[in-house]
């Protein structure tokens, strides 16, 4: 895939967060070459799956599904609140709109919907 840059993970982390686009991981790879991710066909795949459309909603363009980057779990975004969610299964945090684990929350006030 890709390399893609997450702005708003960059700027909560205070250093750039590149990932791939076709399966949204942490990019690992050369430049130019592909991310050298295991499973990342899988991803890709999930990633044309139909995408969450509510209007102003922080992870609008999203795919409907995810996979948890710690567990590799299934996870949805309600499409409320901010980008940020929690693994039901091994309550890992991390971005939904990136994947990037162990985000920082404290400027969202509204993320116990999540």
């Amino acid at each position: 895939g890709q390399r893609a840059l997450c702005p708003h993970c960059s700027s909560s982390s205070r250093r750039i967060y590149q990932f791939c686009c076709s399966c949204r991981r942490r990019w690992r790879g050369q430049e130019g070459s592909s991310c050298a991710l295991p499973f990342c066909q899988t991803r890709t795949a999930l990633l044309s799956s139909e995408r969450i459309t509510k209007e102003h909603s922080m992870v609008k363009g999203c795919p409907f599904f995810r996979i948890c980057p710690a567990c590799r779990t299934l996870v949805t975004h309600s499409g409320e609140g901010c980008p940020n969610i929690q693994c039901p299964e091994c309550e890992t945090r991390f971005c939904f709109r990136c994947l990037m684990c162990d985000v920082d929350d404290d400027d969202d006030d509204d993320d116990d919907d999540d």
